[in-house]
């Protein structure tokens, strides 16, 4: 007669997989996320002149009073308290178009080879003009910009595209290839004829290594 002993684990047992299961889920999950490399990336650490620290804006000409209004953008943030501004008084004068711009020194990014993805959150309040997201490469020298030399890849935003008064994410996958020389990422934002009552809003930017 064969005897049939029923296998009972132990209290010990339980807890020893309880503890087990929850190492290798919190393992998992501290792989799984994803490390955002951007500098200021909601804008909310400011200068004594209200402007996001790291960036810097570029315009042709004149600037007009309150074009830039670099930081404070009240309701219009994504998250936090502070967003990227293009913005235009009522009835003031507007440049043939203005950048922001990464500071190349403060906020470049070095990228090792792999595969990545910028983002952006955009809200448009007024005005229907042409975005442009730009990432190029800051060692690359800004006289060869003309060339393209500088261009490691482009996001073009059409005007009339992007829905009034919600915010809409804007994802840019990239790669950096391992053969070539080092990469030294920065960040533009470019805004097209803009209108004297435009409105646009950036927030939460984001660089992230995919693989």
């Amino acid at each position: 007669m064969e005897l049939k002993i029923p296998f009972i684990p132990s209290p010990k047992l339980n807890l020893s997989l309880s503890v087990l299961s929850v190492a290798l889920l919190l393992t998992v999950s501290v792989q799984a996320e994803t490390k955002n490399l951007v500098f200021n990336p909601s804008f909310e650490s400011l200068d004594p002149n209200n402007c996001p620290i790291g960036w810097r804006v570029l315009f042709s000409g004149d600037r007009p009073p309150g074009a830039v209004t670099g930081g404070k953008a009240g309701e219009n943030t994504h998250t936090g308290s502070s967003a990227l501004q293009f913005s235009f008084p009522a009835g003031g004068k507007s440049p043939a178009g203005y950048t922001w711009s990464f500071d190349p020194v403060l906020s470049g990014i070095n990228l090792e080879p792999g595969v990545y993805e910028a983002s952006v959150w955009v809200k448009t309040v007024a005005g229907n003009e042409k975005l442009l997201m730009e990432l190029w490469d800051t060692n690359v020298p800004v006289e060869r910009y003309a060339t393209g030399d500088q261009a490691i890849d482009q996001k073009v935003v059409e005007p009339g595209e992007l829905p009034k008064g919600k915010w809409v994410k804007l994802q840019l996958p990239f790669g950096i290839p391992a053969s070539g020389p080092k990469v030294r990422l920065a960040v533009s934002f470019h805004l097209k004829d803009p209108a004297p009552d435009t409105q646009l809003f950036l927030d939460d930017l984001e660089v992230v290594k995919k693989k």
